[in-house]
């Protein structure tokens, strides 16, 4: 699976680099060992190779990663904890990794990321029925 990640924050759209991780587990652990609590817009990562290294949507031909961005809980409700989603793909028997967000406040606003490897690269007309089946759960 294929990453490319990206330096100095949001302002940067140029200058990336591409990561290939065997399995997830590989991915899991770049991402604790790049993990740091910096400025808000700071290292990013964007879901898969770019063509070219540019960020922008049209240079993101497929993707073997679904990445959510929880910021609210599906159809109006409050996002679940980071503890609740988890048990809920768990029992779903997804494959998955779970980090918070640099805005979670927890018992307050839950704010976290969902990756979950898929076992075929995607399209991104694939994306939006792929989250929504995640956010029924």
């Amino acid at each position: 699976m294929k990453i490319t990640v990206f330096g100095e924050g949001y302002h940067n759209t140029k200058n990336g680099e591409v990561l290939d991780f065997a399995e997830l587990k590989d991915f899991g652990d770049y991402l604790q060992s790049v993990s740091e609590q910096g400025p808000k817009d700071g290292r990013y990562w964007v879901r898969g190779e770019l063509h070219p290294i540019f960020r922008a949507n049209h240079n993101l031909q497929e993707s073997e990663l679904l990445v959510v961005d929880v910021d609210s809980g599906y159809q109006g409700k409050p996002a679940s904890s980071p503890r609740e989603v988890h048990e809920a793909l768990v029992a779903a028997g997804l494959s998955h990794i779970i980090y918070t967000s640099y805005s979670h406040q927890p018992g307050i606003k839950n704010r976290l990321r969902l990756v979950e490897p898929k076992h075929e690269p995607m399209h991104e007309g694939e994306l939006r029925p792929q989250v929504h089946m995640l956010f029924r759960l």
